[in-house]
């Protein structure tokens, strides 16, 4: 229930003052009595008022000099002033509503229009009030269910977390323990003595793969370390990118060649050069070739192409494996984050590898994005690089050339 409202009754004269303080109790309201225009300017101070009453004429400060010194002030601007006197000619008439005055009431008083037009002002300061109230109950009420849903998110957010870290920690057990049993299954085949020259170079093969493969996740661990403290710093040089991308092929040629994968990569014929880290390129690219082969059927499809654009250096990697539903798009490039193992199964790792990729992308001040047109319909990826792409040497012409990395023994 909204409380009463307070209503000023300004009168020098203190019988005047306690027939007007009569008249309006019949309202309900708590009326305020002020002797002067002194004693009403300071209640208005202290207290907020749905109305004021106030006589015209009384000594020291009358009551239009009063209204003057209340509208000057913002609080109390627009409070409804009714004036009360004895007589209502057009000079005071005019300069009584220039203050502010809303009404006026001659003298001698009929108690109905009295309390019939302070009413009137008292019910719109009550609905306003009401008004209020029910907008700030409305904001409150927002903020309310806004600070839920962020805390409801930001609980869900920290349970995904928690859930993909507690993964990830199995998931890392596993990937380190395959690669130790490995070796440590080599380290005792080669303790036997008398073995074959085959066996012994059998063994050495699986240490050195599974000891490369230790070295990759170990330092892929330490690139997410830093990420997390933010401490990865590029090196700029200008640097040819055929280059970058040949050995980024480099790098995954032994699991392109396990999976028989077929690699195309297309790239301009002239010396291109690009401003920018080139080991962090290298590993950007080589990130992405290699989670295309990982997710690429045996006998697979991968290619790799770039082409300028203005202002920004192109590079897409292309695949023809399982593809990714229109829901993993935006998540892939989380941490931790894989696709379900399918039939063709994954070939491991931490799930860090894009996120290096969208880490490193951004610090050279680029973006990568990922498309699909859904499973089993491949995937592509695609890092826009800003920089000098236009700045090439050589020849001018605009043929391309390919190259194409297939394994060995397949057609």
């Amino acid at each position: 229930m909204t409380a009463p409202a307070n209503v000023l009754v300004v009168d020098d004269r203190a019988d005047k003052l306690l027939v007007l303080g009569t008249l309006l109790e019949p309202l309900g309201q708590n009326v305020i009595l002020a002797h002067s225009g002194e004693e009403a300017l300071k209640a208005m101070l202290e207290q907020e008022f749905a109305v004021i009453l106030m006589d015209v004429n009384m000594p020291t400060m009358d009551g239009l000099e009063t209204a003057a010194l209340i509208r000057e002030r913002k609080k109390t601007a627009h409070t409804p002033i009714i004036f009360i006197t004895a007589y209502a000619d057009e000079m005071h008439t005019a300069r009584g509503y220039s203050l502010g005055a809303v009404d006026y009431i001659l003298t001698p008083i009929v108690p109905e229009v009295l309390c019939t037009k302070v009413k009137v002002f008292v019910d719109l300061y009550l609905m306003a009030a009401q008004i209020k109230d029910q907008a700030d109950q409305r904001v409150a009420l927002a903020h309310e269910q806004a600070a839920r849903l962020a805390a409801e998110e930001t609980s869900r957010r920290l349970r995904e977390a928690d859930e993909r870290k507690d993964e990830f920690l199995a998931m890392l057990s596993h990937e380190l323990r395959n690669p130790m049993s490995a070796i440590r299954n080599a380290v005792e085949l080669m303790k036997i003595g008398g073995l074959a020259p085959e066996k012994v170079n059998f063994a050495r093969d699986v240490i050195d793969r599974q000891s490369s493969l230790l070295a990759h996740l170990v330092d892929d661990l330490l690139d997410l370390s830093r990420i997390t403290r933010g401490k990865i710093e590029l090196r700029r040089q200008r640097f040819d990118l055929a280059k970058a991308i040949q050995s980024a092929v480099e790098t995954n040629r032994s699991l392109i060649e396990t999976r028989r994968h077929a690699v195309s990569v297309s790239i301009p014929e002239e010396k291109f050069m690009l401003d920018g880290d080139y080991a962090r390129t290298v590993q950007i690219v080589a990130n992405l070739i290699h989670n295309a082969a990982k997710y690429t059927s045996s006998g697979g499809k991968i290619s790799v192409e770039v082409h300028d654009e203005t202002g920004c250096t192109v590079i897409r990697v292309r695949d023809s494996g399982i593809g990714l539903p229109a829901d993993k798009l935006a998540d892939i490039f989380e941490p931790f984050v894989q696709l379900e193992r399918g039939a063709n199964g994954s070939q491991g790792g931490l799930g860090v590898g894009l996120t290096l990729v969208k880490t490193l992308v951004e610090l050279h001040g680029g973006t990568v994005s990922a498309q699909s047109d859904g499973p089993g319909k491949g995937s592509e990826f695609e890092v826009r690089l800003p920089g000098p792409a236009a700045q090439r040497v050589g020849a001018s012409a605009p043929t391309r050339r390919r190259a194409s990395v297939r394994a060995r023994g397949s057609a």
